[in-house]
Parts: structure tokens; sequence; C-alpha cells
């Protein structure tokens, strides 16, 4: 009896190993990869072939064909699906944009001189202007920043090897995000392990 559990356990953890080892994900022709050459430049596109030494990547939607050189390739990852930044494109469009509203509203003051009902609804003070601007800047926001964050999508990327198994290198890559955000990223190779991106 002792000896059949023994070997039950060695087989649950025969099956188990694989299974929760991280694989790099697999680099075939299709795949959409991106490319980090010596100087740092990104190249997003389609993999139309990889050798043991050149890989050509088709971009902009198919109009550029880009052969690298594996000797000039610094780091190489897949595309392992696209996703959207829905909530936090919302989130920074209506801040910046009610921001910005209240801070307009606030610099464009003037006390109202009129007479009788005509200063029924103009604010009384620069604060409640601001208050005012901020709704408004909000009101224009939010919608804009929900069509911005489902429109816009993103890819999750994980490091793969490069052909002919030369070891890639750590990138740092500074990345344009929506709203005119700069990111700086730093890649480290880590077998396969997936990284968010731009």
């Amino acid at each position: 009896m002792k000896r059949h559990l023994t070997l039950g356990a060695l087989f649950l953890l025969g099956v188990a190993t694989p299974a929760a080892a991280q694989t790099p994900p697999d680099l075939e022709p299709g795949s959409r990869i991106r490319v980090v050459d010596q100087q740092g430049h990104e190249t997003v596109g389609t993999l139309f072939l990889a050798t043991s030494d050149s890989l050509i990547v088709d971009a902009n939607q198919g109009t550029r064909r880009h052969a690298f050189e594996v000797s000039s390739v610094s780091a190489l990852q897949v595309s392992q699906g696209r996703y959207r930044h829905v909530a936090r494109m919302t989130l920074i469009t209506t801040a910046a944009s009610a921001l910005l509203g209240g801070l307009i509203g606030a610099a464009s003051y003037q006390p109202c001189d009129a007479k009788g009902w005509g200063c029924m609804l103009a604010p009384d003070s620069r604060g409640e202007e601001f208050g005012w601007g901020l709704a408004a800047g909000a009101a224009i926001g939010l919608p804009v920043g929900l069509i911005v964050g489902l429109a816009v999508k993103h890819d999750r990327w994980a490091d793969v090897p490069l052909p002919g198994g030369r070891a890639q290198e750590p990138v740092v890559r500074l990345t344009r995000r929506p709203g005119g955000l700069v990111g700086v990223g730093l890649s480290v190779p880590l077998g396969g392990r997936a990284t968010p991106g731009s």
C-alpha cells in the first residue's frame, strides 16, 4: 500500500511540474511581436519569417516590411493578447478635463454688474466659478475618456528567446501613452514572463 502511495505521489508531481513551469510563448509566423534594436528603437508588427540569424516583420498593417539581423536585436517579445484600459483612461481624462475647466473658469471670473434678475445664476466668487468649471470639464471629459478607453487597445507582452539561442539584454524604453504622458519601462528577460505594454 505504501509503495502505491509513493508511486501515486511521484506521478502527481510529474504531472504538476510541467503545468506550473512558465514556458516561453511560441514564436510563429503570424504572431504579433515587438522588436527592440541595440539603439532602443521599437518595431511592432506581424512576424513574417524567423531564421537563426534574421527576423522579417510586417509593420504598419503590412504596408512596410522590416528585416532585422538577430545580432542587432536586444529584446524580442510576443503579444499574449490585447486589452483596454477603459476605467483608467476614463478617470484620467475626466480628472484632467475637470481641472482644466475649473482653472479656466476661475481665471475668467468677473463679478456680475447686471441689475435685477441678470445675476441670478451668475457665480458670486472665483471659487464658485472654479466649481462650475470643474463640473463642466468633468461632464465633457467623462464621455471622451470612455470613448478613447474603448477604442485604444494595449498589448500584453512576453519575452521570447532570440532565434539562434542568443540571450536577450535588459532594455530601458521610453513609451508615449494616451493623453501625452511619457512612461519609462525596463524590460528584463525572465524566461517568458509576461509584462504589460503600451
